[in-house]
């Protein structure tokens, strides 16, 4: 499998396996690559990051504040209710971004 193979099946398992964590992509793309997690994947990550039209324009919070604050503060004040919930507007721009990244690196398959 390619790096890109592999970032991609992460992201899918984490779309079909919703976590139960206040903790972001980047966490679990690590946890669920394993092994496979191997130097250069955050930078294709933080590429497709800042690619979605959405991007807040930092990488360590890829997320925009639904409000238009801070994304580093949404981030810490999300929660595990919060963060992949479809029904909150967070949770929904995460889910959002999960989506697009799906498709960014399905595209390059």
């Amino acid at each position: 499998m390619t790096l890109t193979q592999h970032i991609h099946a992460a992201l899918v398992d984490l779309k079909n396996n919703p976590p139960r964590s206040c903790l972001g992509i980047c966490f679990h793309v690590d946890v669920r690559m394993g092994r496979a997690n191997v130097r250069g994947h955050d930078s294709l990550i933080n590429d497709a990051f800042s690619a979605w039209p959405k991007y807040s324009g930092l990488k360590a919070w890829p997320v925009p504040c639904p409000q238009g604050n801070d994304p580093e503060q949404a981030y810490s004040l999300a929660g595990k209710s919060v963060m992949w919930n479809p029904e909150h507007p967070y949770g929904a721009l995460r889910l959002e971004l999960l989506d697009f990244m799906i498709e960014h690196f399905g595209a390059t398959l």
